[in-house]
């Protein structure tokens, strides 16, 4: 099923020339990068795909609202909507680390 969105919307950015996609679906932390990469494969940036959290806000907190939970899904999707159009193009970069830390109060002592 993954595997089939993802071929959904490199179709619909090569043939529309989009140059922005929002999904509706889970959580970011789950497949945003798939998506991302799906995206960019057809020369989008993938900093303009974003994630509409359907699932964990609105369908499994409004189990039982149906109605509620339609409604909260297209407020989400069209706010996300509105985040792509506003957002700007990114380019990943390369930065150094260093790898030694110190941390100066370290909280509240007993």
């Amino acid at each position: 099923m993954l595997e089939r969105g993802q071929q959904i919307i490199r179709e619909a950015v090569r043939e529309k020339g989009l140059d922005g996609v929002v999904v509706a679906c889970c959580s970011p932390s789950m497949h945003e990068n798939t998506f991302r990469k799906a995206v960019k494969s057809e020369g989008m940036n993938p900093y303009l795909c974003e994630i509409a959290n359907i699932r964990e806000q609105c369908s499994w907190v409004h189990q039982k609202e149906k109605e509620e939970a339609t409604r909260k899904a297209g407020e989400i999707i069209s706010a996300t909507l509105e985040k792509v159009r506003k957002n700007e193009v990114l380019e990943a970069i390369a930065v150094a680390i260093n790898r030694r830390v110190l941390v100066i109060g370290g909280g509240m002592p007993e």
